[in-house]
């Protein structure tokens, strides 16, 4: 194959430095093969991703205190939506938080950093948040510390085997995208690589792997770090690299392909820890499980601030 991975999770445990920069230089392609893929304008897309990764960032840091508005928090759900599974009952259920609301459970959420589980679960609390979303709003107010959940991005991380959307599956991700920059940040002196830019990265190698490889054809192949031997070199004939971490169960390799059937659409309307992943007939029911009980999470916030 192109570039010479087997996988995401080798390039993830594996990749050098000059081969995670030259990903990242591929992102606006991922976007576009992505858009392509779900049938939409990649110009739509373009504009509403660099709306959240340069705009919105600025205007969470140029608050006294950070915090998203209600309008803010909407337009994440729709970015977060168009990269991934469309389903418009979430953005509908997120608007039904007050701007009151969102600004002051956004403003304690922040204030929990560096707790991510603690700011994940005051997220947690709007309606139509659940912790994949509560991540996108972290990681655009604090990207040294919180990586975007997506899908792709778990698929990628060896010690997950299957999208499972609660706080504890969010962590796990988190320390071993953590590992990644330290990792990174050990042989790039500049330190300038932080968990959300390592997601961002991971998410380009896996769009463009899985959906055309051949743009992979220009990774750096020798010299790519000084003091690190480049992936490339170090896979040729070497299968093995990864162990037991590289393959399923069944001895096949695993790529960062989803299982669409098993996305837990319960967590994303903001049941947080739920365990069971319903089929999508049963979205609606989810979605007004959350309603019943999240309705009271929205008012007693706004009304206790």
């Amino acid at each position: 194959m192109a570039g010479g991975y087997k996988d995401t999770r080798t390039f993830f445990t594996k990749g050098t430095v000059a081969e995670w920069e030259h990903i990242l230089t591929l992102y606006k392609e991922a976007l576009r093969l992505k858009a392509q893929q779900k049938n939409k304008k990649p110009e739509e897309l373009i504009k509403l991703d660099t709306w959240f990764q340069e705009e919105l960032p600025k205007l969470i840091h140029s608050r006294k205190e950070r915090h998203l508005t209600h309008d803010e928090i909407v337009q994440t759900m729709k970015w977060k939506l168009a990269r991934g599974k469309w389903r418009p009952r979430l953005t509908d259920l997120v608007r039904i938080n007050t701007p009151l609301a969102v600004m002051q459970v956004s403003k304690k959420a922040f204030r929990k950093l560096p707790n991510l589980a603690s700011a994940v679960r005051a997220l947690s609390s709007l309606k139509g948040i659940g912790p994949a979303t509560a991540s996108a709003i972290l990681a655009a107010g604090a990207p040294d510390l919180a990586p975007f959940m997506a899908d792709e991005c778990l698929m990628a991380i060896p010690e997950c085997q299957a999208i499972d959307y609660t706080v504890n599956e969010y962590l796990i991700y988190s320390d071993q995208i953590q590992v990644v920059v330290e990792r990174l940040n050990s042989i790039d002196k500049t330190g300038s690589w932080n968990p959300h830019r390592v997601e961002k990265a991971l998410w380009t190698f896996c769009i463009i792997n899985e959906f055309d490889p051949s743009l992979l054809g220009g990774m750096p192949r020798n010299g790519a770090d000084d003091d690190e031997d480049s992936l490339l070199t170090a896979e040729n004939g070497k299968s093995d690299t990864l162990g037991d971490n590289s393959n399923s169960a069944d001895g096949h390799s695993i790529d960062c392909k989803v299982d669409k059937e098993t996305e837990n659409d319960a967590n994303d309307v903001g049941i947080a820890d739920v365990e069971s992943h319903p089929e999508e007939e049963d979205e609606e029911a989810a979605a007004k499980v959350s309603d019943d009980q999240e309705s009271s999470n929205v008012s007693s916030v706004a009304s206790s601030a």
